[in-house]
């Protein structure tokens, strides 16, 4: 078995053993899979919440930051898309939908570097100035606001990656 930091073996009374991460000052978390394979090596670095450098992070989201990755959103209320940057997309995406009466739907999500998430917003915006409603509302579909978005990160260079990563936004609200 590797030595790894913080990960400890419980033996219980019938001789089973359990692995577990133990940081201080943070919950103890399991690791069910096999000791020695690939699955309970990537298990016990998700539970350190290590990223490729090693460093800790303390969430999903933190990572991504670390990473220097941005999303840049598409999201639609049934008439007009939004057009926004986020590093914590889903806690974003969740504010938004408390002050929207419709509800909304993430339509496309585009991965692209901190340092030139925010030039290619602003270039997708004044691109799509003639079809603003108000903010960063326009009144375009998803397709042409995704194409706009590849145009626009074409020609000023930047490197944009379509994203699989999927979130869920509730329409229904507790009253």
């Amino acid at each position: 078995m590797m030595r790894a930091k913080y990960l400890v073996e419980d033996v219980d009374r019938y001789g089973s053993s359990r692995f577990y991460v133990r940081r201080p000052g943070k919950k103890k978390i399991r690791i069910t899979c096999e000791p020695g394979t690939a699955e309970f090596d990537q298990a016990y670095r998700d539970a350190m919440g290590e990223d490729f450098d090693g460093a800790v992070a303390r969430s999903k989201h933190e990572l991504e930051a670390k990473r220097g990755l941005r999303f840049l959103y598409v999201v639609s209320d049934g008439e007009a898309v939004k057009i926004g940057l986020a590093t914590n997309l889903k806690g974003r995406l969740s504010s938004l939908q408390v002050s929207q009466a419709a509800p909304l739907a993430c339509e496309l999500l585009f991965e692209t570097s901190a340092d030139e998430a925010f030039p290619l917003e602003q270039s997708v915006h004044f691109a799509l100035r003639t079809c603003a409603v108000r903010g960063e509302w326009f009144s375009v579909s998803a397709d042409e606001a995704g194409q706009t978005i590849l145009a626009v990160a074409k020609a000023l260079r930047v490197r944009v990656r379509k994203s699989n990563y999927r979130v869920q936004l509730s329409g229904s609200v507790g009253l």
